[in-house]
C-alpha cells in the first residue's frame, strides 16, 4: 500500500491481486474514521504488465476516472519498473507519458459538453451550470466572476452525487481559477484533474468561439492545491499534465493482512 499526492489531491494506492485487493478496499471504506487521504486507488495486476484502476470514494461509491489519481499511479509505476498502461473500468486504456519538464500527461480524450445541468430545486439562486464528461467523469461547470467567494460547499451539495460541482474564474491578469466539490469524497478537494479538465474545455466553449484554428491550445488551470496545465489537441483531446508523487511506502502488503473466510470484496455503493 502507497501514499501518493498529485497537487493536494491525496490518494492510497493498494496494489495486489483483484480479489485481495477488493477485499481490502471493502474493509478500508467501512473504517471511515482512518481515511487520511481522499481517495482509495485500487489497482490490480493485468497479465500484460499494466494495470486495471478502480476509484473508489469515502462514502463506499465508485468514480469513473481521477486525473489526478492517473497521475499518481502513473508516478507509482515508474518507481516499480512497471509500464505506464491503466486500464479503465469501462475498458478504455490510458497510457501515461513524461513531459520534457517532468510532468506525468494523461490522455483525457474529448472531454464533451451534455447540455445545460439543473441542480435540485432549492432556495438557492444558482447560475445555469453546463455538464461536460472528462474521460467519463461528470462535473456540472459554470464561470463566475471570482471563484473565492462562492459558498462551494452549499452549492456542491445541491449537485452531487449526479455530478461533480466546478467553479471557474479569470482574476485580474486573466489567470484561470477553479474549485471542485467532488461527488463520492462530498467536500472540496485541493484540486481535482477532471474538474480542471472540464474547466479548460467550458472556458475554450465559451471564450474562444471565435478561435476555429486547428492548433494546439495549452491552458494552466489554478487550484487550491497547485497548478495544473491543460493541452488540448487537435483530433486527440484533452490532455492533464502536472507533479505527483508516492509520498510514503506503508510497511504492510495486502496479502499480509489477516483477511477472513467471511471478508467480501468491495461492492459498488451507486452515487
Amino acid at each position: 500500500m502507497y501514499f501518493a499526492d498529485a497537487c493536494q489531491n491525496t490518494f492510497l494506492i493498494l496494489l495486489g491481486a483483484s480479489h485481495a485487493v477488493d477485499v481490502c478496499a471493502a474493509q478500508i471504506v467501512h473504517r471511515p474514521e482512518s481515511w487520511s487521504f481522499d481517495s482509495i486507488l485500487a489497482l490490480s495486476h493485468r497479465a500484460d504488465g499494466g494495470v486495471s484502476m478502480r476509484v473508489i470514494e469515502q462514502d463506499g461509491s465508485e468514480s469513473c476516472m481521477c486525473g489526478n489519481g492517473a497521475r499518481a499511479v502513473g508516478c507509482l509505476l515508474d518507481q516499480l519498473g512497471m509500464a505506464r498502461r491503466i486500464q479503465l473500468q469501462d475498458g478504455n486504456e490510458l497510457v501515461i507519458e513524461r513531459t520534457v519538464d517532468g510532468f506525468y500527461s494523461v490522455p483525457m480524450g474529448p472531454t464533451k459538453s451534455r447540455g445545460e445541468y439543473h441542480p435540485r430545486d432549492s432556495r438557492l439562486r444558482l447560475p445555469k451550470f453546463t455538464l461536460y464528461s472528462a474521460c467519463g467523469e461528470p462535473h456540472a461547470v459554470v464561470k463566475v466572476p471570482c471563484v473565492k467567494q462562492v459558498d462551494l460547499s452549499s452549492w456542491g451539495q445541491l449537485i452531487v452525487p449526479h455530478a461533480n460541482c466546478t467553479i471557474v474564474s479569470r482574476d485580474l491578469e486573466g489567470r484561470i481559477l477553479a474549485r471542485t466539490y467532488e461527488r463520492g469524497v462530498n467536500r472540496e478537494t485541493q484540486s481535482c484533474g477532471t474538474g480542471a479538465t472540464s474547466a479548460a474545455q467550458m472556458l475554450l466553449d465559451n471564450e474562444g468561439s471565435q478561435d476555429h484554428s486547428p492548433t494546439e491550445k495549452t491552458m494552466l488551470v489554478r487550484m487550491k492545491g497547485g497548478l495544473l496545465r491543460i493541452r488540448v489537441v487537435p483530433g486527440r483531446g484533452s490532455f492533464l499534465e502536472g507533479p505527483a508523487q508516492v509520498s510514503e511506502t506503508l510497511p504492510i502488503s495486502i496479502s499480509s493482512l489477516a483477511l477472513t473466510k467471511a471478508s467480501q470484496p468491495f461492492v459498488l455503493n451507486p452515487a
